[in-house]
């Protein structure tokens, strides 16, 4: 017998703050300048930007609306017609008002957007952006139909093919925006309009949806509504909301296959051929819908839309305790990790299909490692480690966090990488057609804009990828290390709270400190149980019908705010000085700490880095140690001013790729901390294939890498008329590695000068007489040093080559 679950959840956002100088400037850039940019953009107001049409579509749905309101019977709703997966206007300059324009999942941009506004109204109330938010909401719920459906895309086309082409047609996607973007509204502002609106969309496909006679036994084609439910589940309290979940988790794949019946269905209704699915491994692999998710052993297809899918399963693996589905996250997470990696973070090796490749096959120049794919890994890693704390998730969400996920956006806030190549040589973006997906230059917007709100949203929530706290509120986790403070009430008093005071110098450095307060009450915030507004708000009861069993504030950190789901699943480590669970002594909250020991700094090896200090200088200690699947735990009665001290070392690593991995054979990538590092044109000049790492004597003397604190100076001129690649100057901290390295040149002195002479010598790929071919010599060398800048702050100085993995 294995055991006991140790089940942990997000703190609530209102009681965690940041202030770590790395990551509030990221949350700063979000809030004062993406957030309105995004704004600007869902309104088609960015010159030289793709336009969303989103507002624009629920304007027009909203006019629908109130004309059928008007006429009643005398109305006559639109017949769909198909007008393509993207339907623009004939004229850019006059779109039809009342017309559909962009992608069939464009209200996804608004749900995204709203989500990062309400992560960042928790904790900074603006009272012109929760305005705007209030008015756009309200735009949204007039497009609502009276039965609850809300998918703009069908309202404007016509309702009477809705739920017809599930795998393609994103209605269901577009549900489990709305609901992840009305939830934490709701929790930012104490404001339900939105999310009754969610509530009762949920509640139409709950109606329409399901095993029982007369209902569709159809599920998503693009994941997400899955962990949305359980989310709206967990937030309201309403069991059918975790009930639909899992059969969407459960039906998927199943026998006959939904999607191929749909296919069938819909080549018949259009009078066209019916064409087998030639996904592979089998058909519907791209969308994860090939056979059920408990017979699954291989991460395949687009990878967005695998990893928010084996999020969802998390989630109700961990709600439901369902053994099979946990080993299938468990399975699905290793094929994952240990064969379809990026070393940045990233996945998805292919952009066809913008999916995940066989196994080992990563190329560099052709990736995908779509910045939405890195997000979802990190969603995935969060419900594992809800589910079990294994530091080997925490790891892996950081990496993609610092990495691929931050890549996404520039330094400046407004251009976006969508596809995120670990090398690039310009000139083959522009002229290959076979890497046209991939850009030298952050894009100002797209068209099809699932990445840059996606960065807003997570970004603006990184806090609750931080801590999460057991179930039974005996431990409290600390997976990333950033600075701030987070407030927990440990234990089965609830009278008393917790707060830990972090500061940490990640990721340039490995020291911190985390401060232990106590006080009686909930630290000065608004108990999640209280019916007043939070954060500054009024509590705003009126609008949209509302969505029965609300609890005001119930997602946060207590036990009870799950409709009974949680609790009684966790166990506490060590016992101190007297058992964890709640019991208090006049001074101090017994708990339990748990601090990651990262990867990167030795896993559990690293477990002298952490140490208590006791702020009444006691010479017996109280607090008892134990390390286990990562984390050290720290049990036992903490008083007011006790800290956890710690200072992970930070060596450089060069790392070598899998022998199976083809593309990085011969060469190193490296790393510091959290942080992957690449080589730019800019500062090593062009020709970057021509560089060449000295592997030996970093291998043999790891103080010849220099490391470096610097003030890293972004920005660029724009490249053409509309401003593309343009980024405003931007100054932040940061390191850099000068590795010891060396050039490539031509091996003809005559045609480049003579190095020996002093002139310069030419690389080695300049042409000379000796033609395209030449007999096999030995190359000549020139030494060089390597600069290395982290990976996310590439392309912010203008167009030029880049490559993390460098030949040795």
């Amino acid at each position: 017998m294995g055991e006991p679950a140790r089940h942990s959840h997000p703190l609530d956002i209102r009681r965690v703050g940041v202030t770590d100088e790395f990551w509030r400037t990221q949350q700063e850039l979000v809030r004062t300048a993406v957030i309105p940019y995004q704004w600007d953009a869902l309104n088609d107001a960015v010159p030289g930007a793709a336009p969303s049409y989103c507002m624009h579509n629920f304007r027009a749905a909203a006019r629908q609306n109130a004309a059928k309101a008007r006429e009643g019977r005398a109305f006559v709703p639109p017949t769909y017609t198909f007008r393509g997966f993207e339907a623009l206007p004939e004229d850019p300059s006059r779109p039809d008002p009342d017309t559909f324009y962009g992608f069939v999942f464009q209200d996804t941009d608004f749900s995204k957007w709203v989500e990062a506004v309400g992560y960042s109204l928790a904790r900074h109330p603006d009272s012109e952006l929760e305005a705007t938010a209030d008015a756009a909401i309200e735009i949204v719920c007039a497009a609502q139909l009276d039965n609850g459906y809300l998918d703009t895309y069908y309202i404007l086309n016509g309702m009477d093919r809705h739920f017809t082409y599930l795998k393609d047609h994103h209605e269901l996607y577009c549900l489990g925006h709305l609901i992840e973007g009305a939830v934490a509204y709701y929790q930012g502002t104490g404001k339900d309009r939105l999310l009754g609106a969610a509530c009762r969309f949920a509640d139409y496909v709950d109606s329409v949806f399901g095993r029982e006679p007369g209902k569709l036994r159809g599920y998503p084609g693009h994941e997400i509504a899955e962990m949305a439910l359980v989310r709206l589940y967990e937030t309201t309290g309403e069991q059918r909301y975790l009930h639909l979940a899992r059969y969407f988790v459960t039906e998927r794949g199943q026998s006959p296959l939904y999607f191929e019946q749909e296919d069938h269905a819909r080549a018949e209704h259009d009078g066209t051929p019916f064409v087998p699915n030639t996904n592979l491994p089998k058909p519907y692999a791209y969308y994860q819908a090939h056979e059920p998710v408990t017979e699954q052993d291989e991460a395949v297809g687009h990878a967005v839309r695998a990893c928010y899918f084996y999020s969802g399963v998390a989630d109700v693996a961990r709600l439901t305790g369902d053994a099979d589905l946990l080993a299938a996250c468990r399975r699905l997470w290793r094929s994952i990790v240990d064969r379809k990696l990026y070393v940045t973070g990233g996945v998805g090796g292919t952009h066809i299909g913008e999916a995940f490749s066989f196994d080992y096959d990563l190329p560099n120049d052709t990736a995908y490692s779509e910045t939405c794919a890195a997000i979802a890994l990190a969603f995935f890693a969060r419900r594992m480690l809800e589910i079990e704390p294994v530091g080997e998730y925490a790891d892996v969400m950081e990496l993609a966090l610092y990495n691929t996920t931050l890549a996404g956006m520039a330094l400046d806030g407004k251009s976006f990488f969508y596809v995120n190549p670990l090398e690039v040589d310009p000139k083959a973006c522009h002229q290959d057609e076979r890497k046209f997906h991939v850009k030298p230059v952050r894009q100002k917007w797209f068209g099809c804009a699932c990445c840059p709100p996606n960065i807003a949203r997570i970004i603006e929530s990184i806090q609750q990828y931080a801590y999460t706290v057991d179930d039974d509120s005996s431990t409290l986790y600390t997976h990333l290390y950033i600075g701030g403070t987070a407030t927990v009430d440990l234990g089965a008093d609830a009278g008393r709270s917790l707060t830990l005071e972090m500061t940490a110098g990640m990721p340039w450095r490995g020291d911190g400190r985390a401060v232990v307060r106590i006080a009686d009450g909930a630290a000065g915030v608004v108990s999640s149980s209280a019916g007043a507004g939070v954060g500054g708000h009024a509590d705003d009861r009126d609008g949209c019908d509302k969505p029965s069993g609300i609890r005001l504030g119930a997602c946060g950190d207590h036990a009870d705010c799950t409709g009974g789901s949680r609790g009684g699943e966790g166990s506490g480590s060590g016992d101190g000085n007297g058992s964890v669970g709640g019991d208090h002594d006049r001074l101090g909250v017994a708990a339990t700490l748990a601090f990651r020991l990262p990867a990167w700094a030795g896993g559990e090896a690293a477990a002298d880095a952490v140490a208590v200090q006791y702020a009444d200088d006691s010479s017996t200690p109280r607090i008892a140690h134990e390390v286990s699947d990562g984390y050290v735990y720290l049990t036992g009665v903490w008083h007011d001013g006790d800290a956890v001290a710690f200072d992970f070392p930070m060596p450089v690593r060069m790392l070598a790729a899998d022998p199976h991995v083809r593309e990085d054979a011969g060469k190193v990538a490296f790393m510091r901390g959290p942080i992957a590092f690449c080589a730019e044109g800019v500062d090593n000049g062009p020709d970057l294939h021509l560089l060449h790492v000295d592997a030996e004597t970093v291998a043999a003397h790891p103080e010849s890498v220099q490391v470096d604190d610097i003030t890293f100076h972004a920005g660029a001129r724009g490249m053409d008329e509309s401003g593309l690649g343009e980024v405003d100057a931007v100054d932040r901290p940061m390191v850099t590695l000068t590795v010891p390295g060396w050039r490539e040149v031509a091996d003809d002195p005559g045609t480049a000068g003579d190095p020996a002479a002093g002139a310069p010598p030419s690389p080695a790929s300049s042409p000379t007489a000796a033609g395209l071919y030449r007999p096999w010599r030995p190359v000549r060398r020139m030494a060089t040093p390597v600069t290395l800048i982290p990976y996310f702050a590439w392309a912010n100085r203008g167009e030029n080559e880049m490559a993390v993995w460098l030949r040795v």
